[in-house]
């Protein structure tokens, strides 16, 4: 995982404050690793370890076995709602909360 984009995303959370959204940072890391680097960056928000890359095959983010860098909106069942693929999710966080917002709207 990028720790400057997950950084990046850590320092800009209270834009989703007033939104009703769960965020997770979701990567084939194991468990001991995301804590470690939560701890290092001082993360608030939520690790998914996916090893086998099932979510992220599920939300289309992977590429010849290997993660996509970007965003993602499910809604409550699972569903995708939208995703696309941006390395820099965290330092365009103006775009990046825009789609969020936008594809929750399309949940409402």
């Amino acid at each position: 995982m990028c720790q400057q984009q997950l950084g990046q995303l850590q320092a800009e959370l209270d834009r989703f404050d007033d939104v009703d959204v769960d965020l997770f940072a979701i990567s084939p890391d194991s468990p001991e690793a995301h804590k470690e680097l939560k701890e290092a960056l001082g993360i608030t928000y939520s690790f998914l370890s996916d090893p086998a890359l099932d979510v992220l095959e599920h939300t289309n983010m992977v590429d010849n076995n290997q993660p996509k860098r970007g965003v993602s909106v499910l809604d409550e069942n699972g569903s995708v709602i939208m995703n696309y693929e941006d390395d820099m999710f965290g330092m365009h966080m103006d775009e990046t909360e825009s789609n969020i917002i936008e594809a929750l709207e399309e949940i409402e």
